[in-house]
């Protein structure tokens, strides 16, 4: 399977395509997946551009709409999730997820899905403290305020994600997860953008709450944006100290190595390649523990509490689609079937987007702790749900209501 990660998109699906269309030409393979790591903007109309948290010089319409309303056609299956600069509005009418255009899917504020046996996650929005304990206290017609905090990340949402327990292969954020620099090339990042050292070396930079669920899902792979810079990474879990706090590793992966090369019209050089396995020595001498995450929940995180997870996870952030930026990684997964939960319905046939069923039962299962009263989530929401899901695990039969349900209405596949 070949899939293609893209950073910041900011409307730019025309580009994006022509680019992956290039691509495709010149080097004879076909992209089956398009990944938008946020910045989307999915603007239908005036009113979704002014829910838009841009400055002025920035509001346009962008591309967005044309897909919208038929007049073109996305040319592969397109997930994005949710970043900083987006139509709230319409968002928001999708808070669940779902398909905002043929062929191009919103993963929710928070989703899961699978796609040819890969099972991704996504977290929409960026981390912010200040609202992170909050419930969804915003209505439309949103004020200024809103517009922010709406797509500031909310416990509730790492909350679900962290209770997940089958393995998953590919995590989207929009910002990346905290104290991910440090399995880098730290140095380099430092050299293309000096303003970001303070704040990494101090643990300010990055979401603490990404921190714990790349502690706790463990992906083989994690894409992000945000910062307008590409930059790769990799983490090994045997090297996570005992509080979730990643210790220094080995810079060892640079992204994915290069099998063949093609430079856009945009003055893009991308890569369609196949993800090399990790080094197994790991970095020297390694630096104190930093501060730990804002909130420690009780996720599993040993072996016998949770299914094996992966022991390393490759991580890619990406820039924002503009000339001669590097926005646009390709990648060529060698056997997607390696990552197929198993009994999955999707175990040959056509490439197409399965409704997550682990997941959805813990989307029904959350429902009545949903904080919508403007207070901070219940102390005990967690345990509470944590509780309700294992019951669940036990006797399945939130899933086997699922089913049923998606029988009698006819919609959907399930893995």
């Amino acid at each position: 399977m070949i899939i293609a990660i893209e950073g910041c998109c900011h409307g730019e699906l025309d580009t994006i395509y022509a680019t992956l269309r290039e691509v495709e030409q010149k080097n004879g393979i076909h992209v089956d997946l398009l990944l938008c790591c946020g910045d989307f903007e999915a603007i239908r109309n005036g009113h979704d551009m002014s829910c838009l948290n841009v400055p002025p010089k920035y509001l346009h319409m962008g591309d967005f709409q044309k897909y919208y309303t038929g007049q073109a056609q996305a040319p592969c299956l397109t997930i994005f999730i949710g970043g900083n600069h987006e139509a709230s509005n319409h968002l928001w009418e999708l808070y669940f997820g779902g398909w905002v255009a043929p062929n191009i899917y919103f993963l929710g504020f928070s989703g899961v899905v699978n796609v040819g046996g890969l099972r991704i996650a996504g977290l929409s929005g960026i981390y912010n403290g200040r609202h992170y304990h909050l419930s969804y206290y915003e209505r439309p017609p949103f004020t200024m305020d809103n517009k922010i905090s709406i797509y500031h990340v909310r416990h509730f949402e790492v909350m679900k994600l962290g209770l997940i327990q089958e393995p998953v292969t590919i995590v989207m954020s929009h910002d990346w997860p905290a104290g991910i620099a440090h399995h880098g090339d730290k140095a380099g990042l430092y050299r293309r953008k000096p303003d970001f050292q303070a704040e990494i070396e101090s643990d300010q930079f990055g979401s603490s709450a990404g921190r714990q669920l790349l502690h706790v899902l463990r992906p083989v792979y994690w894409f992000s944006a945000h910062h307008h810079v590409k930059f790769a990474a990799m983490v090994s879990h045997s090297e996570m100290s005992a509080g979730g706090i990643p210790t220094e590793a080995a810079a060892g992966w640079r992204g994915p190595s290069l099998v063949a090369t093609a430079t856009s019209g945009q003055g893009l050089s991308l890569g369609v390649s196949a993800i090399p396995l990790p080094p197994s020595d790991s970095a020297e001498n390694p630096p104190p523990p930093r501060n730990a995450p804002a909130t420690a929940l009780a996720f599993p995180t040993t072996h016998s509490e949770a299914t094996p997870q992966h022991g390393v996870t490759r991580f890619l952030a990406l820039d924002k689609c503009l000339p001669h930026r590097r926005y646009l990684q390709v990648l060529g997964l060698e056997d997607g079937a390696a990552h197929r939960p198993e009994g999955s319905a999707q175990s040959s046939g056509p490439l197409e987007l399965c409704y997550d069923l682990e997941w959805l039962a813990i989307v029904k299962l959350s429902q009545k702790y949903f904080p919508v009263s403007g207070q901070p989530t219940p102390a005990g929401s967690f345990v509470a749900l944590k509780r309700d899901i294992e019951e669940e695990r036990k006797s399945g039969a939130v899933k086997a209501w699922l089913l049923q349900r998606a029988a009698e209405f006819g919609g959907g596949k399930y893995a």
